[in-house]
């Protein structure tokens, strides 16, 4: 089953974006949905999303592993 979701588009995108769906014989959302899907699979989602999981996993009690950990956070959040 389907979400409905609000999404706000320049009026040139939409036009493209319905004139898609006209040529294919397809509903405007089903194009959003494609599109949505085509983007997650091309850029796998944000940094923060694909790391979540490793990021905060590994402890340190001091030394060269605690800065490497604190630099790597402030790339990641910079990155995002």
């Amino acid at each position: 089953m389907h979400t409905p979701t609000s999404v706000r588009l320049d009026r040139e995108l939409e036009a493209r974006l319905r004139a898609v769906a006209e040529a294919e014989g397809v509903p405007l959302s089903e194009v959003l949905r494609r599109a949505a899907q085509h983007y997650l699979n091309e850029t796998g989602g944000s940094l923060r999303v694909r790391l979540a999981d490793a990021i905060g996993t590994v402890r340190s009690s001091g030394g060269r592993a605690q800065r490497t950990g604190e630099g790597f956070k402030r790339l990641v959040r910079r990155r995002l």
